[in-house]
């Protein structure tokens, strides 16, 4: 069972190596994800992630005024994020 910190660093090389992500949008997704893990928990196991949470998390944002290309970003991280947990067999289900 990999933890979400653990299974973003797999994800940040992912987008670097494998995606060939820019340098701008590797740092950006990664700000976004550890803002993100940091409020789920960076131990929290990555299958026990769960949509409710997301969707609470992004609520948070809102609630504290951050600017609508910044929700698109960060809603685009965790998409992709939980989609590599899927792609990599690290989870079962999307839970975005």
């Amino acid at each position: 069972m990999i933890t979400l910190a653990a299974a973003l660093k797999e994800y940040l090389i992912f987008l670097r190596v494998e995606k060939g992500a820019s340098a701008a949008t590797i740092e950006g997704y990664q700000r976004d994800l550890q803002r993100f893990i940091a409020a789920m928990g960076e131990t929290t196991p990555a299958d026990l992630l769960q949509y409710q949470a997301i969707v609470a998390f992004l609520g948070e944002l809102v609630e504290l005024g951050f600017a609508p290309s910044s929700l698109k970003r960060t809603v685009a991280a965790i998409k992709g994020f939980c989609k590599f947990l899927v792609q990599d067999g690290l989870v079962a289900t999307d839970a975005a």
